[in-house]
């Protein structure tokens, strides 16, 4: 509970994606539509009924995709984004659309998400900072051998056609291993963070008992998974190469779809996200995709002006210097 207040005070203004469980239905991770609600009114409705600390599978609210760079900017100062993401394309690259990512999840003990892979195939990283959370995983190339065609569980290119319960053993014995599927089971504590590779079917439970799951995640593209992208996503989902943004980076882009060079080069240990993201090797770009006035992200925004100030101060600084230096002594 005392993130849900910690979260509700600081960053209550912003907007959070809330969606509600739709268990028959083929809808993305087995929800209904979402609706837009200030952060404030979750966590405090959460708080209110009770949902903090108990289950409600039946009717409960599951926050998603809240943009913390935009709207709670002070939540990211203490983020370490570990070295393996730190390549990413999608945030930095402003031919790119802009995402919400990291984005923040919220979800009370009991609730969870269903069998989905994620748009565009898209590895992703997911950081737990509160509750516990289960993740049950399905490998791309296992879940299109076994689990996909006509008349199965999936598409060839992720849609769900029939939803499973990946939680209900008796389900996951019946519809996924019965059919030769190998259905990983991670368990994720406070500080750990998970790595799902591309196109990886996948679903979680946020534990009762454990209080609220408050997550960090972020889809990611770098030279080492672009190969993958194009290939199975790509060249594989029919009209994709032609009409998605990615596909277009990837096709334009031989470094980053031969998975030759990895751009920018990486540090070899974790970095706090706005030291990095405002750093020499990203922060054009960056800055160039969220501080304009047409991203409306005001987190970022601020954070790149008080950088771009602190260069033009050390500039001045330096020509100042450089002046009394060559300045004829008196």
């Amino acid at each position: 509970t005392e993130w849900l207040r910690w979260l509700g005070t600081h960053c209550g203004e912003g907007k959070v994606h809330v969606f509600r469980p739709e268990p028959e239905g083929t809808g993305w991770a087995g929800f209904g539509q979402s609706q837009q609600v200030p952060l404030k009114q979750l966590t405090d409705q959460l708080l209110k009924e009770g949902k903090a600390d108990k289950a409600d599978a039946s009717s409960f609210v599951y926050g998603f995709d809240f943009r913390t760079r935009c709207d709670c900017a002070d939540l990211l100062d203490e983020v370490q984004i570990l070295p393996h993401f730190l390549a990413d394309r999608l945030g930095t690259d402003p031919a790119l659309p802009r995402t919400n990512w990291p984005a923040l999840l919220v979800g009370p003990p009991g609730s969870t998400s269903a069998l989905h892979v994620d748009a565009k195939f898209l590895p992703f990283w997911l950081s737990l900072y509160s509750g516990r959370k289960t993740f049950r995983v399905v490998t791309l190339d296992d879940w299109r051998e076994h689990l996909a065609g006509p008349g199965s569980l999936f598409a060839h290119d992720g849609t769900v056609q029939r939803p499973v319960d990946a939680f209900d053993d008796a389900e996951v014995e019946r519809e996924l291993l019965a059919r030769g599927a190998t259905v990983y089971n991670i368990s994720l504590q406070p500080g750990d963070t998970l790595y799902l590779p591309v196109g990886a079917l996948h679903g979680a439970f946020n534990a009762v008992g454990a209080g609220p799951a408050v997550a960090l995640t972020a889809n990611f593209l770098d030279a080492d998974h672009g190969p993958v992208v194009d290939e199975e996503y790509c060249e594989e989902v029919p009209n994709a190469a032609q009409t998605d943004a990615v596909c277009n980076l990837l096709a334009r882009d031989p470094t980053l779809r031969s998975g030759q060079v990895r751009l920018p080069p990486r540090p070899g240990k974790p970095q706090p996200f706005w030291q990095w993201h405002l750093s020499d090797a990203v922060r054009g770009g960056f800055c160039a995709k969220y501080g304009a006035r047409e991203a409306r992200c005001a987190g970022a925004a601020q954070r790149c002006e008080a950088a771009a100030e602190g260069d033009g101060m050390i500039s001045a600084f330096r020509s100042a210097f450089a002046a009394q230096q060559t300045a004829p002594s008196t």
